[in-house]
């Protein structure tokens, strides 16, 4: 094996079709339950498909983008405790610019769009919680 194949990352196919799959089944779940309704409010019963369909696709950028950065980057204490960070500053920004939605203030609007810091929070204790078991190694 030469240098090059080994720096070629291999991917499991499986998977990612297996991804594709369930999005398309999503989509057209969305479509099925949602298309009535979208037409009644927007004059366009793609609508909500259409904005799903947008996610999904930022979903696969950064899919696509976390494939391809080297494992080292998830193993870095500045990019863990960074991440740990602005999660805790994005959880507590909540009770100054928050955006109540059905009753609850979760929800942080930026221009037209807007997310869970939670989720974000999410992500970042499953990195930390890899980092940290990492760490230990053989000790746990």
């Amino acid at each position: 094996m030469t240098a090059k194949d080994q720096s070629i990352p291999q991917h499991d196919y499986s998977l990612f079709i297996s991804i594709i799959l369930l999005i398309c089944i999503g989509l057209v779940f969305i479509y099925s339950a949602s298309s009535n309704l979208a037409f009644y409010r927007f004059g366009d019963p793609y609508m909500y498909i259409k904005r799903q369909a947008l996610f999904c696709l930022f979903g696969l950028i950064l899919m696509a983008i976390t494939m391809y950065l080297p494992t080292e980057v998830y193993s870095d204490t500045r990019v863990v405790y960074g991440a740990l960070f602005i999660s805790a500053g994005l959880l507590i920004s909540l009770f100054f610019m928050g955006h109540t939605i059905n009753g609850a203030t979760r929800w942080i609007r930026i221009g037209g769009f807007s997310f869970q810091p939670s989720e974000f929070a999410k992500l970042s204790l499953c990195l930390y919680m890899a980092y940290s078991m990492a760490k230990k190694g053989s000790e746990m």
